[in-house]
C-alpha cells in the first residue's frame, strides 16, 4: 500500500502535461479514472473539502414487486454479483424486511427459486407484530418477509479506488481550490497556500443528489431494513447511526415522503424535520464493471479467488482478539478496512506494550492508518 504524503504529492504534480481532471467526483467518475488510468492516461482527483472516508452503506433493492420488474432484477443481481468480487467486504448481502408488499406465498417462493436463493438465503416470512420499533404499531392484517438484497458502503469504496489511482501514479488531493483559466487549471493547495498550473485535456465536475431524509426520534428496530410500498415507490426506515431514518426509495418529493410516513405510520411532520442526504447513482451497478475494469480486485479485497469473506474475517479476529476487541468491533472494521487489518492488528500489538484500554488501542491505529494511506488530517484548515 502507498502512503498518501500530501506534499509528496503536490511538489510531483508535473506542469505542461495534459490531465484528465475530476474535481468532488462521484463514485461512477471515480471508476471512471481508474479505468482512465489503467490505460496509461494521466488522471488527477481533486477534492475541495476532504475526501469520502467514513462508512455509508446504501441498500440496492433486488424485489420485482411486478412481473415486468423481474427481467431488469435478474440483471441486476448477476451484475452484481460481478461487482461484489471487485471488493468484496464492500459488497454485502442484507435481509431487507418488506411489509404490505401484496406478495403471496407462492409468488415469493417462484421469486427466490428465480433469483437461486434457498437454504439460508431463501425468503422467511416475518411477523409484522414483533417488528420491534418503539412507537411504531403496523396494522395486524400486513404480512411481511425478510428478502436478501444487496448493500454497498459507498464512500469506503470511492476512499480504496482513490487510493488504486494514487498508487497507479495518478495525482489525488484534498482540499485544493480549482479555478479554470482557458485550457490551464489553477490549482490552491488550502493546506500549504502554494499554488500551481496545470493543463486539463479534461475536466469534469461531480454532481451529487440531494434526497430528504426525516430522522424519527425513535430506536431502530437494530440492524434491519425495513420498505413499505407507497405509490409507486416504497418508504424506507434504516437503522443509520444507532437512529430510526426514513426516506423514499426513488422520489426526492419531500412531500411525498411526508404523505408516506403519515399513511404507513400516523405520524405528521413539519417541513423543519426534513434533512437533505446526498447520494451517489447507484445504478452503475446495475451492469457488469466495464472491460478495463474487468477481473480488477482492490488491494484490501479480502478473498480473491479464495475462500468466503466471512471465513477471511472470522480468521483475522482470531489472529485481533488478544488485543482486547470485540468480534462486533472486529467485524465492523474489516468491512471498512478489508485486509489493510492485518497491519493495523500489527499496529495494535506493537501499542499494547504502551497502554491496555483496547478502545483507546485502536482508536490510536484507525487514526494513524487514516493519516498514513487515506489523506487524513487531524486539523484540517478552517472554512
Amino acid at each position: 500500500m502507498k502512503e498518501t504524503n500530501r506534499e509528496g504529492i503536490w511538489q510531483k504534480i508535473e506542469d505542461g502535461i495534459p490531465f484528465e481532471i475530476r474535481v468532488n467526483p462521484e463514485l461512477n467518475q471515480l471508476l471512471v479514472a481508474l479505468a482512465e488510468i489503467m490505460d496509461g492516461k494521466k488522471v488527477m482527483v481533486l477534492f475541495r473539502e476532504d475526501m469520502p472516508r467514513d462508512d455509508d452503506w446504501q441498500p440496492i433493492p433486488l424485489l420485482p414487486l411486478t412481473w415486468f420488474q423481474v427481467p431488469g432484477v435478474l440483471r441486476n443481481s448477476w451484475a452484481l454479483s460481478n461487482w461484489a468480487k471487485m471488493a468484496s467486504h464492500l459488497f454485502r448481502p442484507v435481509k431487507t424486511v418488506w411489509i404490505g408488499t401484496g406478495v403471496s406465498s407462492g409468488r415469493l417462493a417462484w421469486i427466490d427459486r428465480l433469483m437461486g436463493y434457498h437454504l439460508h438465503h431463501a425468503s422467511q416470512w416475518v411477523n409484522v407484530s414483533n417488528i420491534n420499533i418503539p412507537g411504531v404499531a403496523f396494522p395486524k392484517h400486513m404480512t411481511g418477509f425478510a428478502y436478501r438484497e444487496w448493500k454497498v458502503n459507498v464512500r469506503r469504496l470511492m476512499m480504496e479506488i482513490c487510493k488504486e489511482i494514487h498508487l497507479r501514479g495518478g495525482v489525488v488531493l484534498n482540499y485544493v481550490e480549482v479555478e479554470n483559466s482557458g485550457s490551464d487549471v489553477i490549482l490552491n493547495d488550502r493546506i500549504s497556500g502554494d499554488q500551481k498550473t496545470v493543463i486539463a485535456h479534461s475536466i469534469v465536475e461531480g454532481q451529487t443528489v440531494a434526497q430528504p431524509e426525516i430522522e424519527l426520534g425513535l430506536s431502530p428496530w437494530a440492524g434491519f431494513l425495513l420498505r413499505v410500498p407507497f405509490q409507486n415507490d416504497f418508504l424506507e426506515l434504516n437503522d443509520r447511526e444507532g437512529q430510526l431514518k426514513a426516506s423514499m426509495g426513488k422520489s426526492k418529493d419531500p412531500e411525498l415522503l411526508a404523505d408516506a410516513i403519515l399513511e404507513s405510520l400516523g405520524f405528521s411532520l413539519k417541513k423543519t424535520d426534513w434533512n437533505t442526504r446526498l447520494l451517489h447513482d447507484l445504478k452503475l451497478f446495475d451492469k457488469p464493471p466495464s472491460k478495463n475494469l474487468h477481473g480488477f480486485h482492490l488491494m484490501v479485497a479480502p478473498n480473491v479467488d479464495g475462500p468466503p469473506v466471512e471465513d477471511v474475517m472470522e480468521t483475522a479476529f482470531d489472529i485481533s482478539k488478544q488485543t482486547g476487541i470485540s468480534f462486533v468491533e472486529f467485524r465492523e472494521l474489516f468491512y471498512r478496512y478489508g485486509t489493510a487489518m492485518d497491519g493495523m492488528t500489527e499496529h495494535a500489538y506493537q501499542l499494547m506494550n504502551q497502554m491496555r484500554d483496547h478502545s483507546i488501542i485502536w482508536n490510536e491505529v484507525t487514526e494513524k492508518y487514516r493519516e498514513k494511506f487515506e489523506w487524513y488530517i487531524p486539523k484540517p484548515v478552517k472554512p
